[in-house]
């Protein structure tokens, strides 16, 4: 059955990748990589680096657990998570919990689930702060911008600023317990089982440590 799985969802994988090319148009994409040149070479080594950096991170919070998992296999995870994030409209929302998914069988889905919000906290984090730097720097330096990027540009990095601060601090208090209250008021869900409830403080607890 997994072997079907497998097999079935690369078929899928192949079939959306050609979609896209053919969207997009097989000569445009030839003649972009016609222009680029070996130039494709070190910006395919820059994407690779970030992705091996970001799966060291990621392995630092699996390691002292119990499960064990080669940085090699956690590396394929990452990417087929980020593959997921990049080729479809949810981005992490589909990418993170099948990062979850797929170390199920090394950890536990508490522990995997937790291990991946972290990450994906800091990688938010990380990107933010990058992002502040290079607009501030580009307000400074740069003197023929429109108004409404040199005043839209800061009001929208401060929301995100105060988003990204916001569910920090919600990490720390019991982010999933959180949405499940959350959930229950707005009527999105009436109830949670007692079994649930328990995994999302299980998870949260991780989170915290």
């Amino acid at each position: 059955m997994k072997k079907t799985l497998r097999h079935i969802f690369s078929v899928i994988g192949v079939l959306l990748f050609a979609y896209l090319i053919y969207k997009i148009g097989p000569a445009t994409v030839w003649q972009k990589i016609a222009e680029v040149g070996w130039w494709l070479v070190p910006v395919m080594l820059v994407s690779l680096l970030w992705n091996l950096a970001y799966t060291f991170a990621w392995y630092q919070f699996l390691k002292p657990l119990p499960g064990k998992i080669t940085f090699k296999e956690l590396f394929r995870v990452k990417i087929i998570g980020e593959t997921l994030n990049t080729l479809t409209p949810a981005n992490f929302v589909a990418g993170d919990p099948a990062r979850a998914f797929l170390i199920r069988h090394r950890f536990p889905i508490t522990e995997g689930t937790a291990s991946v919000v972290v990450d994906r906290t800091l990688n938010s984090i990380a990107t933010l702060i990058i992002i502040i730097i290079g607009t501030a720097a580009a307000l400074i330096k740069l003197d023929f911008l429109p108004t409404n990027i040199k005043y839209g540009l800061p009001m929208v990095l401060t929301i995100a600023s105060i988003f990204v601060i916001y569910i920090f601090i919600h990490q720390q208090k019991g982010l999933f317990s959180f949405i499940a209250e959350i959930a229950q008021r707005l009527r999105i869900r009436k109830e949670f089982s007692t079994a649930t409830l328990e995994k999302f403080q299980e998870v949260d607890g991780h989170i915290q440590d």
